[in-house]
């Protein structure tokens, strides 16, 4: 009996493999594609955190840019997912939230995808959830 299972295990276990290997491929295009060839260098105070309940501790943090090496950007008119909008000397950071305080100092390197905070290196990626941004649209204008 088991043995007329295990072609089943077997193909339900290159099920569950080939689909991750297709979500990590999706998520490492993403992430070159709006984070690494983005090559933005910034460097900003901490505002205002907002933390969003079910996200994975994904949220908002608003950001005074000290310095950048780009004065404006907002990808939303051309992409589903991002990680940043930048304008009028504010940057807005769609990334995990929690445990940043106002008034901190942060540094972004989406070339080498590392956020500096409190001497602390941590790897950013770019939320693929559309519920995020959903959520970000309806109640963050």
């Amino acid at each position: 009996m088991l043995i007329k299972k295990i072609p089943l295990i077997i193909i339900g276990i290159v099920a569950v493999i080939w689909y991750f290997y297709i979500d990590y491929k999706e998520q490492n295009r993403i992430d070159k594609e709006l984070l690494e060839n983005l090559n933005l260098q910034l460097t900003g105070v901490i505002d205002s955190v907002d933390v969003f309940n079910g996200y994975g501790g994904f949220g908002i943090i608003r950001l005074k840019i000290i310095s950048s090496n780009m004065d404006d950007y907002d990808p939303r008119p051309d992409h589903a997912f991002y990680y940043c909008v930048i304008k009028k000397g504010t940057a807005e950071i769609y990334a995990p939230a929690f445990g940043y305080g106002k008034g901190d100092t942060i540094r972004i390197n989406t070339k080498a995808k590392v956020i500096s905070y409190k001497n602390i290196e941590n790897s950013i990626t770019i939320n693929r959830h559309k519920s995020y941004y959903d959520y970000i649209k309806k109640y963050y204008k």
